[in-house]
């Protein structure tokens, strides 16, 4: 969600991969979506491929990236979110599309196209991704989970601080039962802002974001059964329904299911 937000505020060409989604992880749509976004952002003409199969679309997205460049001053920066998912689906079912063969650069992009890729630890071993995403050849970022005092300091933007300072049971269990994530943090400090949750309860707290999200979802029934308004219930589902995807707890095509029953 945190690279959702960065591209959105800067236009960035995009791909979110989801695992079990076979259009986020199928090279061809893919590429050709790239190449689409390229294309509108820079106002030339797409490359078309000369076939709709996965080395033909490889090149013609590269044609399309290799124009832009030639005519821009500034990066191009093409972002990649989730590239671990695409390799756990290619692991465990070896007749899909191999995404990552084809999408990742080969320097055959000029240097002023820039990848920003983001995936959980571990997948830089695969030596499909040495070249790209090695320590020789890449940038690379961890980004850990929020400390007991960096949730703490978040949590007194909705609390008195002495207050918190007197519970550090309770921060060390919000620390715990979070593992850091941002997202759990910020939705607890909401809840307890609107008095949904009260500070210090330990066995009001979730388990973890799953749970969170399991417990949002039922307040949500809550307020339907106490005779909301329609779009009140579509739209506050709707958004906790792109929480979860954008967490990789629910496919593009679950959320969309979901809204079928609605």
């Amino acid at each position: 969600s945190l690279l959702a937000k960065w591209a959105d505020t800067h236009a960035a060409i995009r791909h979110f991969i989801r695992e079990g989604d076979a259009l986020t992880i199928d090279p061809v749509p893919v590429l050709g979506s790239l190449a689409e976004q390229v294309a509108r952002r820079y106002g030339i003409r797409r490359k078309r491929p000369e076939y709709m199969e996965p080395s033909s679309t490889r090149d013609a997205f590269a044609a399309t990236i290799i124009d832009a460049a030639t005519k821009v001053t500034g990066p191009i920066v093409i972002v990649i979110d989730g590239l671990d998912e695409a390799v756990r689906a290619r692991t465990a079912d070896t007749t899909m599309p191999d995404l990552i063969t084809w999408l990742l650069p080969r320097g055959d992009f000029p240097r002023n196209v820039k990848w920003i890729i983001s995936s959980r630890p571990g997948i830089e071993v695969d030596p499909r991704l040495a070249v790209s995403l090695g320590r020789d050849s890449a940038e690379q970022l961890m980004l850990r989970g929020l400390t007991a005092s960096e949730t703490r300091a978040l949590l007194w933007q909705v609390y008195s601080k002495y207050e918190v300072l007197a519970r550090p049971d309770y921060i060390d269990a919000v620390a715990q039962r979070s593992e850091g994530n941002p997202l759990y943090i910020r939705l607890l400090a909401q809840d307890i802002a609107d008095g949904r949750t009260t500070f210090g309860a330990i066995d009001e707290l979730p388990g973890s974001l799953a749970d969170y999200f399991q417990r949002t979802l039922a307040h949500i029934e809550r307020i339907s059964d106490r005779a909301q308004t329609e779009t009140l219930r579509s739209e506050m589902r709707r958004s906790t329904l792109r929480d979860l995807v954008n967490a990789g707890l629910l496919t593009q095509q679950q959320m969309d299911s979901q809204l079928v029953q609605q």
